[in-house]
């Protein structure tokens, strides 16, 4: 891997094809995903999470909220953005309580290529 990080930062163009999605997120500035021979998505890693990937927050509270389920003693609501972690706050406060704990998930590159493949029409519905 650092040969190849070396001839990229010498200017050199490197095609590398991999099925670990892992490897090709560490190493590469612009990336072509591909289904069933079609590409479904490309640009740099951060262009792809920012169109087919989506961020999450785990808002840990110590008392219920709508929304959460009960883990390990804590209640855990998975939000989408800032404001609902806010609004979880909020909830958690008028109910006594307060939050514990805020873990974000970001999705890797694996997890959208899983996404993408599931969206994907099957070989067979194509024209």
């Amino acid at each position: 891997m650092e040969f190849t990080r070396e001839l990229a930062e010498s200017g050199k163009t490197v095609v590398f094809s991999a099925h670990n999605l892992f490897h090709v997120e560490s190493i590469c500035d612009r990336v072509a995903v591909m289904n069933d021979g079609r590409i479904v998505a490309r640009g740099s890693v951060e262009t792809i999470r920012e169109e087919h990937g989506q961020t999450e927050y785990h808002v840990y509270t110590s008392v219920p909220v709508e929304g959460a389920i009960k883990e390990n003693g804590t209640y855990r609501r998975v939000v989408e953005s800032m404001d609902a972690v806010e609004e979880t706050r909020e909830l958690a406060a008028e109910s006594g309580g307060g939050v514990e704990d805020i873990q974000t998930h970001t999705p890797s590159l694996e997890d959208i290529f899983l996404e993408l493949a599931a969206e994907s029409p099957d070989v067979e519905g194509r024209p």
